[in-house]
């Protein structure tokens, strides 16, 4: 489980970060 949640974490980073700029 531990690395399912890196992995989701990883993705929450990489692309809700991006994601913040393009809905601004």
């Amino acid at each position: 489980m531990d690395a399912f949640i890196d992995s989701t974490i990883q993705l929450l980073i990489e692309w809700g970060l991006p994601g913040l700029f393009i809905s601004a």
